[in-house]
C-alpha cells in the first residue's frame, strides 16, 4: 500500500472493544497488494480495517473505578490490562502442555493431525501417537512397526489453478513446541516438525500422478506451525478461561505425581498479582467508606468544638477543628497504603483515624453537655 489512513476512536463508542473503555487506533489501507511465498497473490480496493485497542490510564488503574466496578474487578481481575498479561502468560504455559496432549490424542484417535503454517497451508502428519523424548522432543510413533512417518504439505500454486502436494516419508520424526514472545499474542504456541532421512516428492493436482520433483534430505524442518482447532483459542479467551480456572489447572499439575514444575513460575506470578490487586481493591473500598464517615465526624467534631470554644477567637476554633481533621485524613491515607502492602492489618490504621476523631468529638461533647 502506498499510504494508509489512521483513525483514533473513543472507546465509549465501541461497545465491542477488546479492552473496556479503551480508545482504539484503526488502520485503513486503500489499494493494498498482498504477497505470499509464491509471489504476488492479489490486490484489492481496500483491506478490512485493523483495530488496535490502546489501554487508558483511567480504566487500567483501580483508583479510577467506581465502587460497583471495584466489586466486579475482584471477580474478574483480568479486566485490568496488566493482570490480563499475567493471565495470558500462564495460559500460554498451559497451552504448551495442552497442545502436545491434543496432538497425541488426535493422532491416537484419528491416526493423523492437521497443522497450519503462517500462510494457512495445510501440513498433515500421519502417525499413531507421541512419545516424549527428553529434553524437548516429542517423537512420532509410526502407524506400523518400522514404517516411515508420512508428512504432507498442501499449498496452492502461484496462479491458484492447482494444489501442490509435497509428500515426505521420514524414517524418524518428531514435534518440538515453542512459546512465541508476548509481541505475538495471536500465535503464542507453535510446533516445529523435524524428520530424519526423509524422502521428498511433489505432485500437482489435476496433472499427473508421477512426482513433479523428488529428492532426499538427511534432516527436514518445518517451523511456525499451529494446530488446527487446537486448545489455545479457549485458553486465551478470558471469558472461557478466567484466572481462577487457569490457576486451578496449574495447581493440579504442580501437585501431580510426579509434579510438573513447568507452571510454577507463571502461576506464582499470577497468584501474587491477584493477591496484590485484591489488597488494593480492599484498601480503596475502605478508604472511600472511611473518607465518607470521616466527613460526617469532622462536621460533628467542628460543630461541637465551636460550641465548647464559643468565647474564643475564630482562628482558635478553626485550628482545634482543622488539625484533628487533618490527622484523620493522613491516617486514612497511610492506612490505605498499608492495607495495599500488607493486607487487613492496615485497616486498623485506616479506621483508627476515624475512631480517634470520633473519640475527640465525644470528649468535647461531654464537656459541652456538662454546661
Amino acid at each position: 500500500s502506498t499510504f494508509a489512513r489512521l483513525w483514533v476512536v473513543d472507546g465509549d463508542q465501541q461497545p465491542d472493544a477488546s479492552i473496556k473503555g479503551a480508545s482504539s487506533v484503526v488502520i485503513v489501507r486503500p489499494g493494498p497488494v498482498v504477497f505470499g511465498q509464491p509471489g504476488k497473490l492479489a490486490s484489492a480496493d481496500e483491506m478490512n480495517p485493523i483495530p488496535i485497542a490502546i489501554p487508558g490510564g483511567f480504566n487500567d488503574d483501580p483508583k479510577y473505578l467506581t465502587l460497583p466496578e471495584l466489586m466486579d474487578l475482584r471477580h474478574h481481575p483480568e479486566s485490568m490490562n496488566w493482570m490480563e498479561s499475567r493471565r495470558r502468560d500462564l495460559a500460554i504455559y498451559l497451552g504448551e502442555r495442552a497442545t502436545t496432549s491434543a496432538l497425541d490424542q488426535r493422532l491416537r484417535s484419528q491416526k493423523q493431525v492437521k497443522l497450519l503454517d503462517e500462510q494457512g497451508n495445510s501440513v498433515i502428519v500421519h502417525a499413531a501417537g507421541l512419545v516424549y523424548q527428553p529434553p524437548y522432543r516429542w517423537s512420532l510413533v509410526p502407524l506400523k512397526a518400522d514404517a516411515p512417518i508420512e508428512i504432507e504439505i498442501e499449498r496452492p500454486t502461484a496462479d491458484g489453478t492447482a494444489v501442490e502436494t509435497k509428500k515426505m516419508l521420514a524414517q524418524t520424526a518428531g514435534f518440538f513446541t515453542a512459546m512465541s514472545p508476548r509481541e505475538r499474542p495471536d500465535r503464542p504456541v507453535t510446533v516445529r516438525v523435524e524428520g530424519e532421512n526423509t524422502v521428498v516428492s511433489e505432485r500437482k493436482s489435476g496433472t499427473t500422478t508421477k512426482p513433479v520433483g523428488a529428492g532426499q534430505q538427511s534432516v527436514f524442518k518445518l517451523d511456525g506451525l499451529m494446530m488446527a482447532d487446537g486448545p489455545m483459542e479457549a485458553l486465551l479467551d478470558p471469558a472461557q478461561s478466567p484466572s481462577e480456572v487457569l490457576l486451578a489447572d496449574a495447581q493440579k499439575r504442580i501437585d501431580a505425581t510426579p509434579p510438573d514444575r513447568f507452571f510454577a513460575g507463571p502461576a506464582s506470578r499470577l497468584r501474587n498479582s491477584i493477591d496484590k490487586l485484591n489488597r488494593e481493591i480492599t484498601s480503596k473500598e475502605n478508604e472511600r467508606f472511611a473518607m465518607a464517615a470521616a466527613c460526617f465526624v469532622m462536621i460533628a467534631a467542628g460543630a461541637i468544638t465551636s460550641l465548647r470554644l464559643g468565647q474564643s477567637m475564630p482562628l482558635t476554633v478553626y485550628l482545634w477543628s482543622f488539625f484533628p481533621a487533618l490527622a484523620t485524613v493522613l491516617t486514612i491515607s497511610s492506612g490505605q497504603q498499608l492495607t495495599h502492602d500488607v493486607g487487613w492489618r492496615g485497616l486498623l490504621v485506616l479506621w483508627g483515624g476515624v475512631a480517634l476523631l470520633g473519640g475527640y468529638a465525644l470528649v468535647n461533647f461531654r464537656k459541652v453537655a456538662r454546661h
